[in-house]
């Protein structure tokens, strides 16, 4: 899967792409994701013990966990995307938080490194599987360097 990812200025509102996210998309195409193998599960234990490690909020890190709680068991071969596409209005209803708090923490948890953006063209999140559950094209939230996708 290929993304596209450019950065948008002006009154869109969309994010613009900075050195971090540019570091880290050039270090997750060196890293061989042939030898990892993990399961949903396995990345649930993984940001539980991101908790004490890093110097995020425990409601980015409770964000972190709602994102990996929306994918799919599928989604955590070795050779597939880890991308999900919630509305943040969608993940504001699940937690009973407002839009502007699940924006902080997607904010926070991009500034700490642990999510990327994965932007369509319009800036917005969406994506389709095929009739296997296998994601076929995604734009959203990438979990991939949050370390759920590395072996610990």
């Amino acid at each position: 899967m290929n993304y596209t990812q450019t950065a948008f200025t002006g009154r869109t509102g969309a994010r613009p792409i900075t050195a971090l996210t540019r570091e880290l998309t050039r270090r997750m195409k060196v890293v061989d994701e042939s030898a990892v193998q993990i399961s949903k599960q396995d990345a649930r234990r993984v940001v539980k013990a991101l908790k004490g490690a890093i110097a995020v909020s425990n409601g980015a890190i409770e964000t972190l966990m709602d994102l990996v709680q929306l994918t799919w068991e599928a989604d955590w071969a070795a050779d597939r995307p880890v991308v999900v596409w919630p509305s943040n209005q969608h993940l504001a209803d699940e937690v009973r938080k407002t839009v502007a708090c699940i924006k902080a923490r997607l904010r926070e948890l991009r500034a700490a490194g642990l999510i990327l953006a994965r932007d369509s063209a319009s800036g917005r999140r969406s994506g389709f599987r095929n009739r296997d559950g296998v994601i076929v094209e995604a734009y959203g939230l990438d979990l991939s360097p949050s370390g759920c996708a590395m072996p610990s």
